[in-house]
């Protein structure tokens, strides 16, 4: 691999940090893209958010559960 970076080195770059810094900057690029891929695909059609429904029944939940245990406590 030093050979390989050495020839590459010597033939397209100043020095072996611009090499690296290129690589640093590829590797950022395509997780940058991998995330807006994800993100793209988990938001096609879909509500941002919970549903009414979803928040009603969680708003139901908490109710029971702080009714059951205020009692407890008496």
């Amino acid at each position: 691999m030093a050979e390989f970076v050495r020839r590459r080195v010597n033939r397209d770059y100043g020095n072996a940090s611009e090499f690296f810094r290129e690589l640093v900057r590829g590797v950022i690029q395509r997780e940058i893209e991998a995330d807006l891929t994800f993100l793209e695909s988990t938001s096609k059609g879909a509500q941002p958010g919970p549903t009414e429904k979803e928040i009603e029944e969680v708003l139901a939940l908490q109710k029971r559960i702080r009714k059951g245990r205020n009692a407890r406590r008496f």
